[in-house]
């Protein structure tokens, strides 16, 4: 590259701004989400007689107005005892 090419690439980018994807997109870096905290769910219901369900919430640790698993997402297990 010659000098003149050089100086005229460099009086285009002084004034350009760059922006990195991974970290803009990541609605975690953003603060847009809480990090989803580890949690150990009791052993207990998987020794219930009968069938249920169990929430696995941990909304409360994430700070979210109503239940979830995850920002986006409120999983459950399913305990089917058969003849109930």
């Amino acid at each position: 590259m010659d000098k003149k090419t050089a100086s005229d690439l460099k009086d285009l980018t002084k004034e350009a701004r760059y922006y990195d994807y991974a970290s803009t997109a990541n609605p975690l870096f953003a603060g847009l989400i809480p990090p989803v905290p580890y949690h150990s769910f009791s052993p207990d219901f998987f020794y219930q007689k009968t069938s249920g369900i169990l929430h696995l919430d941990v909304s409360q640790q994430m700070k979210c107005p109503g239940p979830a698993t995850s920002p986006a997402l409120l999983a459950n297990f399913v305990r089917i005892v058969k003849g109930t």
